[in-house]
């Protein structure tokens, strides 16, 4: 999930608790303005059921979250090294082969014009 604004180090925590209620860790905001925060446990196993969010610390205007996603342990994506969805990579093939189509013939035209 994204978080923030934050404008203040380490005002903001989110506990991660399993189904039973066991708290299994926190974590505190590291950086000010909006921050990325992704959630696992230590041995991988998907037992995150509950979170909560508090101020721990000084924040003065509050905060929030965006873009909250759940995930199995490994499909995390870290923001910057998102993957293309297919459409967008088929995309840029298509677009890819009609420059290199309008390239070549556009060299053939070029040399025909030098021969006469």
């Amino acid at each position: 999930m994204d978080g923030g604004f934050f404008d203040a180090i380490g005002g903001t925590a989110i506990r991660a608790f399993d189904r039973a209620g066991t708290l299994l860790g926190s974590v505190t905001n590291t950086g000010t303005g909006i921050e990325f925060l992704g959630l696992v446990t230590d041995d991988g196993q998907n037992r995150i059921a509950g979170l909560q969010f508090s101020l721990v610390g000084s924040e003065p205007a509050g905060f929030a979250i965006d873009n909250l996603r759940f995930a199995r342990a490994g499909q995390v994506v870290v923001p910057g090294r998102t993957v293309p969805e297919p459409m967008t990579i088929l995309g840029s093939l298509m677009t890819a082969m009609v420059g290199l189509t309008f390239c070549r013939k556009q060299k053939q035209q070029t040399k025909a014009e030098l021969k006469a």
